[in-house]
């Protein structure tokens, strides 16, 4: 009981001494207070610089296909070994489709120097996606990674990464 008198006794004097200093209770706060308003300057340099030129491409469609009913991702990435007695490159892609209902595919490496290469083709459903990995060295010269999918298709460049 004791100790509880003499805790409450240091509270007491503890927040008298913190009014007698006069204490600013609107102190400044980093996670508020830093922030401004962004200048034309820093969304240019942001929007021309951040980032690789990669990430900045995109694609668009004209029919809609709404996310309830498709997820899709696609990614292709190369890399050049070049070692003493080893010079080749080495490329990889990714896929994920999702659909609502059972739909056609097909994944293939673009624009080398032959006909395309077909990595996988078959049929996505809602309670198996279509799910692949592929990686192999290579010296067609591909850019891009192509899906067909119920009669549309998207391309993303194959993305160099030394």
């Amino acid at each position: 009981m004791k100790t509880m008198k003499v805790l409450f006794l240091f509270l007491i004097v503890l927040f008298l001494l913190d009014v007698a200093l006069g204490r600013d209770y609107n102190y400044f706060n980093p996670l508020v207070d830093s922030w401004y308003t962004i200048q034309p300057w820093e969304l240019e340099f942001c929007q021309e610089w951040g980032g690789t030129q990669e990430s900045k491409s995109g694609v668009t469609k004209s029919k809609a296909i709404y996310l309830s009913q498709t997820t899709l991702s696609l990614q292709g990435r190369k890399q050049v070994y070049e070692v003493e007695g080893f010079n080749q490159t080495l490329y990889t892609a990714s896929w994920y489709l999702e659909p609502l209902s059972d739909m056609d595919y097909k994944v293939e490496l673009k624009g080398g120097t032959s006909e395309p290469y077909t990595l996988e083709e078959g049929t996505a459903k809602y309670t198996s996606p279509a799910i692949g990995y592929y990686s192999d060295y290579n010296d067609e010269g591909y850019t891009m990674v192509k899906m067909t999918y119920d009669g549309e298709f998207i391309k993303v460049r194959i993305v160099d990464i030394g």
